[in-house]
């Protein structure tokens, strides 16, 4: 069975939104829970979905100063750090894996 992470990680990220015709480097610092992808295979007892993977807290900045982006914009910035975000590179994930 899978113990559920209680830690956030915070990690941070530039993004370039279009806004109109104009672009706007964006730094984006967030939290991110560990993620698990889970077990899928194998005896049923050791089977469990994956979790994890929430994005919290997020922060966006232009230039130092906080910027604020439509619903829109909040939903494209979460799934570019959803599909960019590399779950696999720290090593610390490990402790709150079975």
């Amino acid at each position: 069975m899978s113990q559920s992470a209680t830690k956030n990680f915070r990690h941070d990220t530039t993004y370039f939104l279009e806004r109109g015709d104009e672009e706007f480097e964006l730094w984006i610092e967030y939290n991110i829970d560990p993620f698990d992808p889970g077990v899928s295979s194998g005896p049923a007892e050791a089977c469990y979905p994956p979790e994890g993977g929430g994005i919290s807290d997020m922060r966006i900045t232009l230039g130092g100063k906080p910027f604020e982006v439509t619903d829109d914009e909040d939903e494209q910035i979460m799934r570019f750090i959803e599909t960019e975000h590399d779950h696999s590179e720290p090593d610390y994930y490990d402790d709150y894996r079975d």
